[in-house]
């Protein structure tokens, strides 16, 4: 069973010599600028959007969100819905992606982390795509890399903590999550459609404040890593939307490990 509280050990996608190279790819290309002032607030909310399995029953409440930042598969299980979301996020340094993104479209505006795999760039040659620094401090050497003048989001634990400091960057302080779950369905469904790719891990019981769900490491991490930001951001509000491990335990507010 993991422990909740516990920091659990997990594997970083893709090599060193990889998010370098993609890094030295991306160095050059336009990089997203923040509307007026970084961290300014804007008084509009955003819906930010995994594609974690609640998002089967709470994607319809998305419609109502002016401002929609997705991440992952959920750009294609939006777009098959007709949602349109303004912007889209990823940052894997691996190709699959590129694949996975489905048929891009001219009214979505696409920030990829700079280490994402160049075959997600050469993907949406033609659109509106920008990055941005997504800073690791396991990488000193990117942060190096970093043209002067550019700014930075440190990594949070994966893509949607990702998303969640683009959103603070792009100004926004009224947070509205969806798909991001830290734990998979009852039936072992890892995501609310298919992914080429979906982690291997075999899920394990997590019991907190009185309910048991089954996750994996990395989705416990991405899950902690959320939590520890939503205390950092102290300016803005977050809003948990559908069922999971992770909004089951954004309910209180231990101390999370670092």
């Amino acid at each position: 069973m993991l422990d909740p509280l516990a920091k659990p050990e997990v594997k970083v996608a893709g090599s060193d010599e990889q998010r370098s190279a993609n890094f030295r790819y991306a160095v050059g290309l336009p990089w997203v600028r923040p509307m007026g002032e970084p961290h300014r607030p804007r008084s509009t909310s955003i819906a930010i959007v995994g594609y974690a399995p609640s998002l089967l029953e709470t994607y319809s409440e998305i419609r109502e969100f002016a401002f929609v930042l997705s991440t992952s598969g959920a750009h294609t299980f939006l777009l098959d819905r007709n949602i349109i979301p303004t912007w889209h996020h990823d940052i894997e340094p691996r190709g699959h992606k590129a694949k996975m993104l489905g048929a891009p479209m001219p009214l979505i505006q696409y920030i990829l982390s700079s280490d994402a795999a160049p075959a997600l760039y050469q993907r949406l040659r033609g659109y509106d795509v920008r990055r941005i620094n997504v800073i690791n401090p396991r990488y000193p050497e990117l942060l190096r890399a970093v043209p002067r003048g550019e700014w930075c989001i440190r990594s949070c634990g994966g893509v949607g903590g990702n998303a969640i400091a683009l959103a603070r960057f792009l100004g926004f302080t009224d947070l509205h999550l969806f798909g991001i779950d830290g734990s998979v369905a009852s039936d072992g469904a890892t995501h609310a459609a298919i992914h080429p790719n979906a982690r291997k891990e075999v899920p394990e019981p997590c019991e907190y404040e009185g309910r048991t769900f089954l996750t994996t490491p990395g989705f416990l991490y991405q899950a902690q890593s959320i939590l520890r930001l939503k205390v950092m951001l102290a300016d803005t509000s977050f809003t948990f939307h559908g069922d999971g491990l992770l909004q089951h335990m954004a309910k209180t507010a231990p101390p999370w490990p670092m």
